[in-house]
C-alpha cells in the first residue's frame, strides 16, 4: 500500500475576492482577485492586470501566490490568480497543456470587461504557469502585452534534445511521467514517493491508480502509448502576433534544455 499525501485548496486570501470564470466550452475556471487598496471591485478603478495561471493552487503555500499579489498590487497593478482546468477549484479535467491555448485567451477576455481592467493584461510566472503565458501568446489576445515566463518551455514533456538527438536521460522521462501522477492526476495534489529500488516505474504507476481508484488522463496521455494532442491550435507561439518577453532560465533547472531551445526560437523570429 502505497503513502500517498493528499493536498487540498488553501483558504482564500482575505485580500482578494473568488471569482467564477466560464469558458467557451462552458468549464468554470477559479480565479482571486486582487485588487490596489481594497479587496472587492466596488469602487475599483481601471488599471493594468498581472494574469497568473497555474496548476499548484492558487492559494497555496507551494507557490505563495497570495504573497507574490501583495506585492503587485502594492505597486498599483491588478492581479488575477487562476487554478487552470481541472486543479483545485477549478472545473473540467485535468489533462496537461493541451486546453491552455484557449482557456488563456478567454480568461484574458472576462479580465478585459472588468470595471477594474484598462484592458491591458501582461502575466508572470514559473514552470507550468510559465507555459500557460506562451499559450496565452500563442491565442493571439491583443490584449496580451507581456509575458515573463522563468524556468519553463513551450515543449514541456517532450523529448529533450541534445546537440541535434532526441535522447532524453531516464532520470528526465521519470520526471515526466511522475508530474501527471502527482501534480496533474485529479484537482488536489497527490504526493507519493515510488520505490526506487524497483526498476519497473510503470509497473508501480498502475499500483498507484489502483489504488486510487481510477486512471489518470495526463499519464495514460504520455505512457504507454503516447497520444500527441495538439498543443497550440492557432499555431507556434513564436510565429503570430508579437509580445515583449521577459525569458529567464534556471541555469540547473530541469527545464533549462526546453528554455535554452525557445530561446533558438526567439533568435528566429525577433518580433
Amino acid at each position: 500500500m502505497l503513502d500517498i499525501l493528499r493536498i487540498s485548496p488553501a483558504p482564500e486570501s482575505l485580500l482578494s475576492f473568488p471569482v467564477r470564470i466560464r469558458l467557451r466550452d462552458g468549464v468554470s475556471l477559479a480565479g482571486d482577485v486582487y485588487l490596489p487598496g481594497a479587496p472587492d471591485s466596488a469602487d475599483a478603478t481601471p488599471g493594468d492586470t498581472i494574469l497568473i495561471r497555474l496548476p499548484y493552487d492558487k492559494s497555496g503555500v507551494y507557490c505563495f501566490i497570495p504573497l507574490i499579489a501583495e506585492y503587485f498590487t502594492r505597486h498599483g497593478y491588478r492581479v488575477v490568480a487562476q487554478d487552470v482546468r481541472g486543479k483545485f477549484r477549478s472545473e473540467g479535467d485535468a489533462l496537461l497543456f493541451v486546453n491552455e491555448v484557449n482557456d488563456g485567451y478567454d480568461t484574458i477576455e472576462w479580465i478585459t470587461q472588468q470595471n477594474w481592467s484598462n484592458g491591458r493584461v501582461a502575466m508572470w510566472g514559473d514552470s507550468y504557469y510559465g507555459y500557460t503565458q506562451w499559450a496565452a501568446a500563442a491565442s493571439g489576445h491583443a490584449a496580451l502585452k507581456a509575458i515573463s515566463p522563468r524556468v519553463t518551455g513551450t515543449e514541456l514533456g517532450e523529448p529533450v534534445r541534445r546537440n541535434g538527438t532526441g535522447r532524453t536521460h531516464a532520470v528526465e522521462w521519470g520526471v515526466t511521467y511522475m508530474y501527471p501522477l502527482t501534480q496533474f492526476f485529479d484537482n488536489d495534489a497527490l504526493h507519493w514517493e515510488p520505490d526506487w529500488s524497483r526498476r519497473d516505474f510503470a509497473a508501480q504507476a498502475e499500483e498507484f491508480m489502483s489504488q486510487v481508484g481510477r486512471r489518470g488522463l495526463s499519464y495514460d496521455q504520455w505512457y504507454p502509448n503516447p497520444v500527441r494532442l495538439q498543443r497550440f491550435p492557432n499555431g507556434d507561439p513564436f510565429g503570430g502576433r508579437s509580445v515583449p518577453v521577459l525569458h529567464t532560465i534556471g541555469w540547473w533547472d530541469n527545464c533549462a534544455p526546453l528554455s535554452w531551445a525557445d530561446v533558438d526560437q526567439i533568435k528566429r523570429h525577433p518580433n
